[in-house]
């Protein structure tokens, strides 16, 4: 049998998302929370809601993976590790409120991941790979996927995108470069530990690869 706890709800949030925060369905919600809810689903700010958690879910082993798999893996067990947290029954309000909104907020920056990049492993074990899905500089490529940021810190030199100013000569600005659509990256797994970087692929090298098809 699941445990019922209690959360108040916070300005735009929405049955549905309690449903995927707590994987509960959006009619078991209405059911325990009868008069709380209005006919078209929404539900007002300030409401103390009753969610039922289920078992806490297991934790992916992680005894048997390489370096490169944990890097691989460094957002998912983000999540993973937000997730269990809300799912302690004896959290206050106000740590259940910290710990969900700590979680929709890796939700958010999962979703925008995976409009931007594809990354992971190759099939043969051998590359650390990522394909570019929409334009964005390198800064905020950096924020989004900080696992993996520092591998790009030559990117602007081998592309000489940079530019020169009097008195400081050439200045790297990660603001003004940007990784476009298609573009496509490739780290041998052997230099990951020596902090190598990624190299740009052409198009014929990204079919040989097999890019963007990882394990």
């Amino acid at each position: 049998m699941p445990n019922n706890v209690t959360t108040i709800v916070q300005s735009g949030e929405t049955l549905s998302l309690y449903a995927k925060l707590y994987g509960c369905s959006v009619e078991e919600l209405k059911k325990l929370n009868a008069g709380k809810i209005g006919k078209d689903g929404a539900i007002k700010k300030g409401e103390v809601l009753i969610i039922p958690i289920g078992k806490k879910p297991a934790q992916a082993d992680k005894s048997e993976r390489t370096t490169m798999q944990e890097k691989a893996n460094w957002f998912n067990d983000k999540l993973e590790e937000a997730k269990l947290k809300i799912y302690n029954p004896k959290l206050s309000n106000a740590e259940r409120e910290k710990f969900e909104q700590e979680y929709i907020k890796l939700l958010n920056m999962q979703k925008k991941r995976n409009e931007v990049a594809s990354i992971g492993i190759s099939k043969d074990k051998m590359h650390f790979d990522l394909k570019i899905k929409k334009d964005i500089t390198l800064a905020e490529f950096r924020k989004l996927f900080p696992e993996v940021g520092k591998n790009f810190s030559d990117y602007a030199d081998k592309t000489k995108q940079t530019r020169y100013e009097n008195g400081k000569g050439f200045i790297r600005n990660p603001k003004e470069i940007t990784l476009h659509s298609g573009a496509a990256f490739s780290l041998k797994t052997q230099e990951y530990a020596h902090q190598g970087f990624f190299s740009e692929l052409g198009t014929s090298i990204q079919k040989t690869l097999g890019l963007g098809e990882f394990d």
